[in-house]
């Protein structure tokens, strides 16, 4: 037993030399200036290391896609998987590095005079990061998973080390919010060093309509002669030699609604050579729309990733057709420079907000604007408004579906038209969504309906904004 003066003393002077310091010094760091790359010669990335806001902080990436469709062959083979047993195989759902590329760098500065014995961990802090990260460390062309108690030794030490991280799931409302500090501790005989460096998940970002379009989506319905012409039109579309698009078709259900049960979105870091950017497919949280499993089982791939958020229902609030994405815009003292959700709230019918609501909260970075869409029949946001490229100030306009407008059409039609059907669409195979037939009007009998005549109430009881 080491008698209590002699400790004493061993713990005051492993206090004094941490605090007075030694002739070296840990130095762990990672890009948290955000210029894509670590800087360990200079002090670019010194100011920065203990951030984890909007504008500074290094950021890494929940590396979720599906390098040579790994999950996806897992997914189509065997018995069939529960929604979040689909969700959760990625390239990062076990301790392979299948994507270096979108790991994010973590390096150590060099440490010169360290005896032979010297030895350091690299660890992530706290239990629900250290569960949702993965560390590792760089063997020749290898990188090798690190646990917090893996010993790096002087050598490494000496020659500085190179690490990479990434993280298992994005940023989630209930659970991890993407932080993970990462602690070198160094032990040279009895002179101790430690350091930190702070990360942060990048959050998942939905596109906006100002972005390029790399590829279309949309339902294939083999009986559906509506969706068949629409699929063959757009097929034409995207085929113009001015355009040539890529079209992807989800083949294996009869859901029609494409923009209701998945949303394009992306997570992106800095890179040397430009951002590091990972798409993100969003599944609705609409567990019985089966089509929405494909983009996990067909869409995924390198580059390309997916995420479910469960919780939601059937009912129309938690399709993705009540999200859109406002182009960015600054007003007054807030700034969206990658754009602004904007999601509908069915209040009286349903007294909370869409499930992917919080989700979206979680990525901190899109504040969602809720409007009232629960006066609509479906009640969607994309129903009433929509942002398109213009010639403004912000490069994008807001297109808002005017009825005043729209009645004031029929109203001016009917005394020439009135026996007209006000509906040309015919009746095709949507009863089967739940839409019932197309209304056999006409346009004078349409401006009796009760429902018209009690949207021409409220407008008339309101005033235009």
């Amino acid at each position: 037993m080491v008698p209590p003066m002699i400790s004493r003393r061993l713990v005051l002077a492993v206090l004094l030399l941490c605090r007075f310091g030694v002739g070296w010094k840990a130095d762990i760091r990672a890009d948290s200036n955000r210029d894509g790359r670590v800087d360990i010669d200079g002090n670019t990335d010194l100011a920065d290391k203990d951030e984890w806001s909007d504008l500074a902080g290094a950021l890494f990436l929940a590396n979720i896609g599906d390098t040579d469709g790994r999950c996806s062959q897992i997914a189509l083979s065997g018995d069939r998987l529960s929604d979040e047993a689909l969700a959760a195989c990625n390239d990062a759902s076990d301790d392979i590095q299948r994507s270096p590329g979108y790991m994010a760098l973590i390096r150590t500065v060099p440490i010169q005079g360290l005896e032979d014995g010297a030895w350091a961990n690299v660890q992530v802090t706290e239990e629900i990061s250290r569960k949702n990260v993965r560390l590792f460390r760089q063997e020749q062309d290898e990188w090798i998973i690190t646990t917090n108690d893996y010993k790096f030794n002087a050598s490494e030490l000496e020659a500085g080390l190179n690490l990479g991280i990434d993280a298992r799931d994005t940023r989630r409302p209930s659970g991890w919010d993407g932080r993970a500090q990462v602690h070198l501790h160094v032990q040279n005989e009895l002179e101790v060093q430690v350091d930190d460096v702070y990360l942060r998940v990048a959050p998942i970002l939905t596109s906006h309509h100002l972005m390029d379009v790399s590829e279309v989506l949309t339902a294939n319905v083999n009986d559906s002669k509506a969706q068949i012409k629409f699929v063959s039109d757009l097929r034409d579309i995207l085929n113009d030699p001015n355009l040539k698009k890529p079209l992807w078709l989800f083949n294996h259900s009869d859901d029609v609604w494409a923009q209701d049960f998945v949303e394009p979105a992306y997570t992106s870091m800095p890179g040397s050579e430009g951002p590091i950017t990972l798409e993100v497919m969003i599944r609705s949280s609409q567990g019985s729309r089966t089509a929405g499993r494909q983009v996990f089982e067909y869409l995924r791939k390198t580059g390309r990733g997916a995420v479910y958020s469960t919780g939601g229902t059937r009912n129309e609030i938690d399709s993705m057709g009540n999200l859109e994405t406002i182009p960015p815009y600054s007003f007054k003292d807030k700034s969206f420079p990658a754009g602004r959700i904007i999601e509908g709230s069915h209040a009286k019918s349903y007294p909370s907000y869409p499930h992917v609501y919080d989700y979206m909260k979680a990525q901190e970075f899109q504040e969602p604007l809720v409007l009232d869409t629960d006066w609509l029949a479906v009640g969607h946001v994309d129903e009433i408004v929509q942002f398109l490229p213009a010639n403004t100030p912000y490069g994008w306009a807001l297109y808002i579906a005017d009825l005043r407008a729209g009645i004031k059409i029929l109203e001016d039609a009917k005394e020439q038209h009135g026996d007209t059907p006000a509906f040309s669409r015919l009746n095709d195979t949507y009863t089967r969504e739940g839409l019932g037939d197309v209304p056999g009007l006409t346009i004078a009998e349409l401006l009796t309906d009760k429902l018209i005549s009690a949207t021409k109430d409220l407008l008339r009881n309101s005033t235009p904004s």
